[in-house]
């Protein structure tokens, strides 16, 4: 498949706590339903919970719902989020790394959560329908 003229195809390197919470903000802004997988437990120590919880929050109030896998390390962490608009799944604890991925609109968020996390958000269509359909892959192997 050749990309159109028309096709845009954008790459941004966001860094730190800083720049994920512009990654998130961008979520809400597009106002479209998303579908993550990875997110390991030091994600919810560098963000921290309130962070969250008021994110997931304005989420819903956007109704904005989100399909989420995750390692089964957070299977607590994802059950206390889970309602109407977040449905989670979740794969064995050797799933569980560094890295997250989030496919939203016509966009890819390649988060690495290390001590300093920084992301990569890649804006191509095609490269976001090939991640969704990595993610439904991922989704049928995933345990609730």
């Amino acid at each position: 498949m050749q990309a159109s003229q028309h096709d845009v195809q954008e790459a941004t390197i966001l860094r730190g706590v800083r720049g994920l919470k512009l990654l998130f903000h961008d979520t809400l802004k597009k106002g479209k339903d998303y579908v993550v997988f990875g997110a390991p437990q030091l994600s919810l120590e560098i963000m921290g919970e309130t962070f969250w919880k008021n994110y997931n929050l304005k989420r819903e109030e956007q109704n904005i719902r989100v399909d989420m896998i995750f390692s089964d390390d957070l299977r607590q962490w994802g059950r206390s989020i889970k309602n109407k608009m977040t449905n989670i799944r979740f794969l064995p604890k050797q799933f569980d790394g560094l890295s997250e991925t989030m496919i939203y609109g016509d966009h890819v968020a390649m988060i690495v959560w290390t001590e300093k996390p920084i992301a990569t958000l890649i804006q191509d269509a095609s490269l976001a329908e090939s991640y969704r359909r990595y993610f439904q892959l991922l989704w049928k192997q995933a345990k609730n």
